[in-house]
């Protein structure tokens, strides 16, 4: 055998050698060749998570606890987007359909104002409730999915029965993310989409997710209105904003 094996020749020998040579063999044989001790052989560094950076700095930016964030599903940009219109508002009014992971953040972030999440399943309300000061209304939908082209041009069905300390109140950022509304088996987001038209107020903001799905993107077109499109980011979902 050579002295002296090229790299190549080594890399393709060393699997199959490892199993030929018995292990009391192969450091003479390490000498020989004069191969590198193995311990000696630095790893480049662990490049940072990009996800844990950007979070950081959310952190920092708003005055957030880290672990506020912690368990968020929504993508950091759309986080921000949300965010900044909170911010924009100070000691404003913030309803969101649907609470999970999230709601810790949201309260949070609107905490000089008044935060209300509307849930419709019973096992996530208690859930969140427990986690949270703001309160967590429970809600129902008579909806399916399947409905969505039928329901389109119907806003006299897509009405929902609200508590008055909901329905009487007009809201500086409605955030739809519920309810689920991934296939036909669930209520979908026609009634929350357009319960969000009306309970908006004026010069308020109403984000809707998933629009990338053709249910929230056809009820936002028609109930929050192309033109009032002001956000659109992508991270997870594509999440789109719209200014009234």
């Amino acid at each position: 055998m050579s002295e002296h094996l090229s790299d190549r020749a080594y890399s393709l020998a060393r699997p199959v050698a490892k199993r030929m040579i018995p292990p009391r063999w192969r450091e003479p044989i390490r000498r020989r060749l004069r191969l590198p001790d193995p311990e000696v052989i630095e790893l480049p560094p662990t490049p940072p998570d990009p996800q844990i950076q950007a979070r950081a700095g959310i952190s920092r930016r708003y005055g957030l606890d880290p672990d506020t964030l912690d368990g968020a599903l929504l993508h950091d940009v759309e986080i921000e987007a949300i965010i900044g219109a909170v911010e924009a508002r100070p000691g404003g009014s913030f309803l969101v359909f649907g609470c999970g992971n999230d709601s810790r953040l949201w309260e949070r972030v609107n905490r000089a104002g008044r935060t209300v999440f509307l849930e419709h399943h019973p096992e996530w309300a208690a859930r969140v409730s427990e986690t949270i000061a703001a309160k967590v209304v429970p809600v129902s939908y008579w909806t399916r999915r399947t409905q969505w082209a039928d329901l389109l041009d119907q806003p006299e069905r897509l009405g929902m029965s609200l508590p008055s300390t909901i329905r009487d109140h007009s809201w500086d950022v409605v955030f739809v993310d519920g309810p689920t509304g991934f296939d036909d088996d669930t209520p979908g987001r026609m009634q929350s989409i357009f319960e969000a038209s009306r309970l908006v107020s004026a010069g308020g903001m109403v984000f809707v997710h998933d629009c990338e799905r053709p249910v929230e993107a056809a009820y936002s077109t028609v109930y929050l209105g192309s033109a009032r499109q002001s956000v659109s980011v992508w991270g997870h979902a594509l999440l789109n904003g719209y200014s009234f």
